[in-house]
């Protein structure tokens, strides 16, 4: 929902078409309300696709998953962005996605 409620569980859902089969990388997540970083963090793709039931290594084709996530009820009201960048084994680019919240 936008804007997502305080307290409440959102759901993020993604798929993607992979071009070749991916057996390790990270995915860097930076998330901000206004221009304060809130969250800076990255992740290993392995661990990551775990949580929607997959293993690595990935095979080439459709992916696809969701998450379900609790918006604080004590965070402050606003727009939130994120900007997610992500690199295969290889260090090609996997991802890079920019997002928009309100609370």
């Amino acid at each position: 929902p936008d804007p997502q409620k305080k307290g409440q569980n959102d759901t993020i859902t993604a798929s993607r078409t992979l071009n070749k089969q991916i057996s390790g990388g990270k995915i860097k997540v930076v998330a901000k309300y206004g221009i304060i970083t809130v969250l800076d963090q990255t992740y290993d793709v392995c661990d990551l696709v775990k949580e929607i039931g997959k293993s690595c290594p990935i095979p080439a084709g459709p992916l696809s998953g969701s998450g379900t996530t609790a918006v604080p009820k004590d965070i402050p009201g606003g727009k939130y962005t994120a900007d997610i960048t992500g690199t295969d084994q290889s260090g090609g680019k996997l991802v890079c996605l920019q997002a928009t919240c309100h609370v």
